[in-house]
């Protein structure tokens, strides 16, 4: 097994979409979870310290994805 393959620059999957759809099927997922909408629910719902670091650690991966699709 190769893990270089596993690093979202290629398809791992057996498909019919092409790679350009599923790149942009992926793009539009993560962009939903940066919203204007989404952020201000994820901020009202902080009940602890314990939150602000699981949104902060969800927050740095998230922008890292959506590096990698652009």
């Amino acid at each position: 097994m190769n893990w270089d393959n596993y690093d979202l620059t290629k398809t791992i999957m057996k498909t019919d979409l092409p790679d350009e759809d599923i790149k942009k099927m992926c793009r539009i997922i993560y962009q939903l979870h940066t919203s204007q909408r989404h952020v201000i629910k994820l901020i009202k719902n902080i009940k602890s310290w314990d939150n602000i670091k699981y949104l902060v650690r969800g927050i740095i991966k998230v922008i890292g994805h959506v590096k990698d699709f652009s």
